[in-house]
């Protein structure tokens, strides 16, 4: 199977603007050929391995207050799809390590293609920080295509 002859696709989301939107936009592009489902995941990632606090949140309430903001932001995004067309987009927001939950998230939804974008950092940044698209590129059952935006303006790092 092609990336094309794709039925069921997942786009990771991290509300990165040009990263997310990339991914999206091929996902889309895809989607308006084959008409298959699109899922849209955004994952709150606790801020430690070790640490089950996702940034921002105190407690229950605050978590699900942060859950409750990125659904209504992925709701957004499916609406504006379906106004281009994609009739069968989904929204989900999980809450975990973000390579976990995105791989069990395409085990349990079927999933043929993961569409996702990069940050595209190198060297000790990479190192320091990891790389969740080349995790998901090692470890997916399906296929993967990673979608990286080139950094804007002269002399920039990544």
């Amino acid at each position: 199977m092609s990336p094309i002859d794709a039925q069921r696709v997942l786009v990771p989301v991290d509300f990165l603007a040009s990263d997310s939107n990339a991914a999206v936009e091929l996902a889309t592009t895809l989607m308006k050929v084959t008409g298959g489902d699109l899922s849209l995941l955004h994952v709150l990632a606790p801020m430690g391995s070790m640490s089950g606090i996702v940034p921002g949140a105190r407690d229950e309430q605050d978590l699900a207050l942060l859950r409750e903001n990125a659904r209504e932001t992925l709701e957004l995004w499916a609406q504006s799809l379906r106004a281009q067309g994609i009739e069968r987009v989904s929204v989900h927001v999980e809450v975990g390590q973000p390579v976990e939950r995105i791989l069990d998230h395409a085990r349990a939804e079927g999933i043929e293609l993961i569409v996702m974008g990069t940050h595209g950092r190198t060297g000790l940044r990479r190192l320091l920080i990891g790389s969740v698209a080349e995790m998901i590129l090692r470890h997916a059952a399906c296929r993967v295509v990673v979608v990286r935006t080139p950094p804007s303006g002269p002399g920039s790092q990544t």
